[in-house]
């Protein structure tokens, strides 16, 4: 019988029976002709072959049904889930340096969720790098009001906004007010060595550059990836101060 050969070079465990041909998985379906030591004979032997592989093509199009059916969905999730939209918007500042249309994604990510402060943080950042520092103060206001709590991870993006500002008592309040929430936030060491290293409080930038460091380590190249201002000036400016501090 032709399934019971098919069944012995399967290694099904079980002989399977003529009339009914469960075979393990679709694989094992597209084998079945190269299995079988001669073509199938008779009416009844061509028939159930033939019904194998209307099965198999039956699967192969429900499995592309599904796929298409998750693509459409994930589509669907991109346009309407904050979280991917906001990592859109995170790709297109850190990969493309497409500042406008990093800002446009994370304002629609916003949109779609108006309470959800990561949006608000990321649109910070983002502001600062794109050199509107005066934007990033007023929007710490409406994250204040939205989340008294959520502010803290917000503050960070305040501090460097007041130290473009060249405000740098106010930049040092607002690092010391994080770190005294957070006092393992290497982001605020490492802003409080920026603006010590560009008054030029050289011991004070050493100090808070060491401890960014015991948390997380730092050089001057990975400095540059995260703070990826548009204006070049301020890269090097940023950079500079963290020389003097002893970053290298």
């Amino acid at each position: 019988m032709v399934y019971r050969d098919v069944a012995k070079k399967l290694d099904l465990g079980t002989v399977v029976p003529l009339g009914k041909p469960k075979l393990k998985n679709i694989a094992e379906r597209f084998a079945v002709y190269a299995l079988l030591a001669e073509a199938p004979k008779g009416l009844g032997q061509i028939l159930r072959v033939q019904r194998l592989t209307l099965r198999q093509q039956r699967r192969t199009l429900q499995w592309s049904a599904l796929f298409l059916g998750l693509v459409v969905l994930g589509v669907g999730i991109v346009k309407n889930w904050p979280f991917l939209v906001l990592f859109l918007g995170v790709v297109y500042l850190y990969r493309d340096r497409n500042y406008e249309q990093a800002l446009a994604e994370v304002k629609r990510s916003i949109a779609i969720s108006p309470n959800w402060f990561p949006g608000h943080t990321v649109l910070g950042l983002i502001l600062n790098m794109m050199g509107q520092p005066t934007e990033t103060l007023a929007l710490g206001e409406a994250v204040l009001r939205l989340s008294p709590r959520s502010h803290l991870m917000f503050l960070s993006h305040v501090g460097n906004a007041h130290r473009l500002l060249r405000q740098y008592e106010a930049a040092i309040v607002t690092y010391k007010r994080v770190l005294s929430a957070m006092p393992y936030n290497p982001g605020a060491h490492l802003g409080l060595a920026t603006v010590y290293g560009e008054l030029g409080r050289d011991e004070e930038a050493q100090a808070e550059l060491a401890a960014a460091q015991l948390i997380l380590p730092l050089s001057l190249e990975t400095v540059e990836r995260v703070f990826p201002y548009r204006d070049p000036a301020e890269v090097e400016r940023h950079l500079a101060a963290l020389r003097k501090a002893g970053l290298k």
